[in-house]
């Protein structure tokens, strides 16, 4: 697992990544907010452009999500899918699942309590990277 490096500003919000064959997960730790979303926007936008746009993003160690991540979250959604990726969440904290689910984006992406189950239900051995359906 890496540990992405932050700027002062973004010391509040730690970004591991960690390639598992064909899918990346992308672990958030602290609060994603104005003063660092950036963070993750640009880690997630490197795998983009790296090709790696089949992403777990794991928000269980998130503790705060503002309107920015939110944004970054859907821009991210986008941009892999327009690539022939997709973006899978998870998360069971229940403070952010309540975020999630009033703005309606568990309907958009998406969305599992823990990694291993977003894992097996969306990248199931044997799967193969292709453009989805949907």
């Amino acid at each position: 697992m890496s540990l992405d490096r932050m700027s002062p500003a973004s010391r509040q919000l730690l970004v591991n990544v960690e390639p598992i064959g064909d899918v990346t997960v992308v672990a958030a730790e602290g609060e994603v907010d104005v003063a660092s979303v950036a963070a993750l926007r640009e880690r997630l936008v490197e795998l983009a452009v790296e090709g790696r746009v089949h992403v777990v993003l794991d928000l269980n160690g998130v503790s705060f999500l503002d309107s920015m991540g939110l944004g970054a979250i859907i821009a991210t959604r986008r941009k892999f899918k327009s690539l022939g990726g997709q973006l899978v969440l998870a998360c069971s904290a229940p403070v952010i699942l309540k975020l999630l689910r009033l703005t309606s984006l568990d309907k958009v992406v998406p969305l599992y309590a823990t990694v291993d189950e977003a894992l097996a239900a969306e990248f199931p051995p044997g799967w193969v990277p292709g453009p989805r359906a949907s």
